[in-house]
């Protein structure tokens, strides 16, 4: 019968003296079963005990006779499913992972864990995720700040943002009494979580990072590094729900990763306009990255249809302005999920937004996904002496 004091769509609380037969076809759920009153047998008190059921999967409850008490369970919907597509392997950046000149951060944009030089944990980890436990692994610190530190050593996140350090957490079989990290996200969202690998005391290392569903254990990626990984390896997935992240040891006495680094993720339009083009082996495909180095991220070469694999691709202006129809035209691909807004200025300072100019745009052509938008600024303040526009991607 159902329990009112359960609030959740899909929870019920069962009585076992009365038997039913129920189903959940629609959602993976939890078996939770307990004594209440803390009723007890021979063999002493019988604790909570929760079971993994798949959907589809009947369940019938049975008199016990051998328990004088009132037993009961109850059926809660489980989170959606967990998830992890790899997304990059990125051998360019290195622990590049902040702009020096702004602070920006490549890498690690809605949180981070990386080791510091007290073998303290720096952190600033997202609300979203619940845990990240690490405890079973050992820490280290091969090369501490201001001891000749290559590029491959992870920048600390404090300004000038120009120390590093090569630290970070290990496991060796033997010592340790586990290689798994339990990493949960609280909501049911796709994220970018990022782990930075540097063998920084050899070229003999060698590693797996396996990610498992925390709940039926079953296998959702695995990555390899072989040796030499001196120079810094970042490897990247798109993730959801409960992980289980394996560090498996393959070449050599030990593992060794230096952090974790999350970001929101762009969604699927971004990641299947990237795969368009044929990006340099290594390269950051992050939002925030620029891998052509023409000055434009590849996030912003996303949002105007450019080519972020091609620092000729820079400009996405395709038709010039018009002083005496003010109107000019610009390029987007088609569902990018964003708002694209019209703003105008007499003095490349100052700018406000044209909303008449926002609301007319006008799509010329589709061409294999790329948009061709006509945009007609409205006319300039009286006694204005210049004019500029600009299209800003939000």
């Amino acid at each position: 019968m159902p329990d009112t004091a359960l609030e959740r769509p899909g929870s019920c609380r069962i009585n076992l003296w009365d038997p039913k037969r129920i189903t959940y076809p629609e959602h993976r759920f939890t078996l939770i079963y307990k004594l209440r009153e803390n009723h007890s047998l021979s063999q002493g008190t019988i604790p909570s005990v929760h079971h993994q059921f798949k959907p589809g999967i009947i369940m019938k409850t049975t008199h016990i006779a051998t328990i004088a008490a009132m037993v009961a369970f109850t059926v809660c919907e489980s989170a959606t499913a967990s998830t992890a597509t790899f997304i990059q392997r990125d051998t360019r950046t290195q622990g590049n992972w902040i702009r020096i000149s702004s602070g920006a951060k490549i890498y690690g944009s809605d949180g981070y864990i990386m080791m510091g030089d007290e073998y303290m944990p720096i952190s600033e980890l997202p609300a979203y995720l619940t845990t990240l436990d690490m405890s079973t692994f050992g820490k280290y610190i091969w090369r501490y700040p201001g001891t000749g530190n290559p590029p491959c050593d992870l920048q600390l996140p404090f300004p000038p943002y120009t120390t590093r350090i090569a630290s970070g957490w290990y496991y060796w079989p033997g010592i340790h009494t586990s290689n798994a990290i339990r990493v949960t996200f609280s909501d049911a969202q796709p994220h970018l979580m990022a782990i930075y690998c540097q063998d920084a005391d050899s070229d003999v290392r060698g590693e797996s990072i396996q990610i498992l569903d925390a709940t039926t254990e079953a296998q959702l990626d695995i990555q390899h590094l072989p040796p030499p990984f001196t120079d810094g390896v970042w490897l990247q997935w798109r993730v959801s729900g409960d992980l289980i992240i394996k560090v498996i040891l393959t070449d050599a006495v030990n593992t060794a990763h230096m952090g974790f680094f999350f970001d929101a993720d762009p969604g699927a339009s971004y990641w299947n306009w990237l795969a368009r083009f044929p990006f340099p082996e290594g390269a950051n495909r992050m939002p925030t990255a620029d891998a052509d180095n023409d000055g434009l991220s590849n996030g912003d070469e996303f949002a105007f249809a450019l080519n972020p694999a091609s620092a000729g691709s820079c400009n996405p202006i395709t038709g010039a302005f018009d002083s005496s129809s003010r109107k000019f035209s610009y390029r987007r691909p088609v569902g990018s999920g964003l708002d694209y807004v019209i703003a105008t200025s007499e003095n490349l300072v100052s700018w406000n937004i044209d909303a008449v100019a926002t609301a007319s745009q006008a799509i010329k052509e589709v061409i294999d996904g790329v948009q061709t938008v006509e945009v007609t600024v409205s006319a300039p303040a009286p006694g204005a002496h210049a004019q500029f526009a600009r299209v800003e991607a939000r």
